[in-house]
């Protein structure tokens, strides 16, 4: 019978070697790593998109059952402040999850379709979408009638915006931390999908926009997308963003 040999060779990697592969493996690190980061926020800007459009599902069902109107910001059932409910809060029955929360404080558990993918560690666990009430309307309470408007009566809706990625504020960043469940403001708008926000407008499509959509000069909110009282004023470019768009930059 034939026997095969094998013979083992010790293999030693001198430390000029050892350093060589290191540097090499850092520097593919740090090709590719920017680009892996760059999809991953992709990917959770993508599933942000598909939440504003199954909230837009939401509104419509709740203006079938309401009337032909959205939900305005709060919304009570008398004079007493303390029985109010957010927007956040009518449109829980209409999600798959069917969990009410009551109050206006919109607290809400991680993962929540109400809460941007792209937001980590957020220091209050609040709605992120901010509604647009300069259209549909503020606090509705016994003998007050803010503006609201019918669904169907919307001039513009394709231009008109329901709700849009928000922050608290964007002056300090602990309230860039903090969530807002409305948009009445550009300062609340937040444009963390690269320097974009996402937006749902009220003829049911989402579309990803900057400031020189959101950002009116003066902060006249009668023109596009505001459309603040129904006014249907046409589009205008907004102002320059002169701050900053960190920690989602």
């Amino acid at each position: 019978m034939r026997k095969i040999l094998r013979i083992q060779k010790n293999v030693e990697f001198t430390l000029i070697e050892l350093l060589v592969v290191i540097s090499i493996i850092a520097i593919l690190a740090s090709l590719l790593l920017p680009a892996l980061n760059k999809a991953k926020m992709r990917a959770k800007s993508v599933i942000c998109i598909s939440q504003q459009k199954q909230i837009g599902f939401f509104f419509e069902s709740y203006a079938s059952d309401y009337n032909n109107y959205f939900p305005c910001r709060n919304q009570y059932r008398d004079s007493n402040a303390d029985n109010g409910i957010s927007w956040v809060t009518a449109l829980m029955p209409y999600s798959s999850s069917n969990k009410i929360v009551y109050g206006i404080n919109n607290q809400l558990p991680a993962g929540s379709i109400f809460i941007c993918p792209l937001v980590e560690n957020l220091a209050i666990s609040s709605a992120v979408y901010g509604l647009n009430t300069k259209l549909f309307g503020e606090d509705q309470k016994t003998g007050v009638n803010p503006f609201r408007c019918k669904v169907s009566s919307i001039r513009g809706p394709s231009k008109s915006f329901v709700i849009v990625d928000s922050w608290f504020h964007k002056n300090t960043l602990e309230n860039r931390r903090k969530g807002r469940y409305t948009a009445e403001e550009p300062d609340f708008i937040c444009y963390r999908h690269a320097r974009k926000a996402n937006g749902l407008f009220a003829d049911g499509h989402v579309s990803s926009d900057g400031p020189e959509l959101y950002n009116l000069p003066p902060y006249d909110y009668s023109y596009y997308p505001f459309n603040a009282n129904n006014s249907g004023k046409g589009n205008r470019n907004g102002a320059v963003w002169l701050y900053g768009f960190w920690p989602y930059d």
